[in-house]
């Protein structure tokens, strides 16, 4: 489940393309996109097991999970606005 919301930038290239005003920078764009995207994952697993053994698994699991629909959700709607 969480995986293919990693990843909806990467499945979203040609859906974004075709949509987004044309531009000779959109692969420059989206690859800045995929990163700027993608570097919390990199980050914050360093300071997730920190906020595991302080909150719990239970409570953890339902905030990490909330935030990965937020995000995805914010994506969605940017390319629904084409912004």
């Amino acid at each position: 489940g969480s995986y293919y919301a990693y990843d909806i930038p990467s499945a979203l290239h040609q859906q974004l393309q075709d949509y987004m005003p044309q531009s000779p920078h959109f692969e420059t764009q989206f690859n800045l996109l995929y990163t700027v995207y993608s570097i919390p994952n990199v980050i914050l697993p360093l300071f997730g097991g920190n906020i595991v053994d302080r909150c719990g698994a239970p409570a953890c699991l339902a905030l990490f999970a909330f935030f990965t629909v937020l995000g995805s959700s914010f994506l969605s709607v940017g390319v629904a606005a084409k912004s």
